[in-house]
């Protein structure tokens, strides 16, 4: 709650209900935009990711959007100034 209540985009999706989608999206030629809109939201919520039988191409799909989100997080944080990205480098670093 505390991400939304600070203004960060959060969207909650059933892992089944986003694979669903991904297949809908395929179908009608729209996949590429259904992933350019998962990409840019800062949290990705995915819930139930082993409460259903997912379908054979389920973790490619997910796959793919947990790649296309590190690629542009790197993308973004390669633009930091080097005096933002030590101290987080710092932290990040386990003892």
């Amino acid at each position: 709650m505390a991400v939304i209540q600070q203004g960060h985009r959060v969207l909650y999706r059933e892992t089944h209900t986003l694979v669903d989608e991904l297949a809908d999206a395929q179908l009608a030629g729209t996949r590429k935009a259904t992933l350019a809109h998962l990409t840019p939201i800062p949290l990705l919520i995915l819930d139930d990711l082993d409460m259903r039988k997912l379908p054979p191409t389920a973790a490619e799909d997910l796959l793919e959007i947990v790649m296309r989100r590190y690629e542009r997080a790197l993308s973004e944080s390669s633009h930091l100034a080097p005096q933002v990205c030590e101290p987080l480098s710092r932290s990040a670093t386990i003892p």
